[in-house]
């Protein structure tokens, strides 16, 4: 039986949250779209206002949940706005 794509995503950000937590961050999932590939992220904590958090999304996130069969395009949103923060590529 197959994982839910919430689920594969789910465990895929949690490796990346790891990662965020060891420096006072963290991201959850705002959400996900399995018709159209669509995954929207926020950043939380010492991540938020990040000048590196382009960085991250661009070069971890989105490598992380490119493994996730389905995901074909990552975005970050703010808390406030739920405007894009576009990824550096």
């Amino acid at each position: 039986m197959e994982t839910p794509f919430l689920e594969r995503i789910e465990a895929a950000l949690d490796l990346v949250r790891g990662r965020l937590a060891m420096h006072g961050g963290g991201m959850e999932l705002v959400a996900a779209d399995e018709a159209s590939g669509e995954v929207s992220v926020r950043f939380r904590g010492a991540c938020v206002g990040c000048p590196l958090a382009s960085l991250t999304l661009g070069g971890i996130v989105e490598d992380v949940l490119g493994e996730v069969p389905g995901v074909r395009h990552v975005t970050a949103v703010s808390d406030d706005s739920m405007t894009d923060i576009p990824a550096a590529v």
